[in-house]
């Protein structure tokens, strides 16, 4: 159980917490992962604002890699650094392998070709502080 009442964030509405946890679990007896959010009451019990509840055997084992979706954006820095131990070129080859697709090849301006079609998106750079 991993409790991180002392960081909370006061006076906030949409706070952002950027946080990450590495746990180990044993299949099958743990593989239920609940997530709690509770506000901070300076007096009294917390309240609970929503949980949620995820399968991580499930998500383990899934076909489509254990994770919950693809970024939009890759950020190397800030509250939202890409935790993925692949880089999202990587993710792209390793699945172009196992379908057996020819690609990616990557050209200039983001430009991304898989198979027989060519995707394109915008490209930001940032140095380590941020600056584009």
């Amino acid at each position: 159980e991993i409790k991180d009442k002392e960081n909370y964030i006061s006076k906030q509405l949409n706070p952002v917490f950027g946080k990450s946890f590495d746990i180990e679990v044993t299949f099958p007896m743990e593989s239920m992962l609940t997530v709690a959010i509770f506000d901070w009451d300076l007096v009294g019990t917390d309240d609970l604002i929503g949980e949620t509840k995820i399968d991580l055997e499930n998500r383990y084992y899934s076909k489509h890699r254990a994770t919950c979706g693809i970024s939009q954006q890759y950020s190397v820095h800030g509250y939202n650094t890409w935790r993925d131990p692949m880089k999202p070129t990587q993710i792209l080859t390793k699945l172009c392998k196992e379908g057996k697709v020819d690609g990616p090849h990557f050209g200039p301006g983001g430009k991304v070709k898989v198979a027989n079609r060519v995707f394109t998106g915008p490209t930001e750079l940032e140095d380590e502080s941020g600056v584009k």
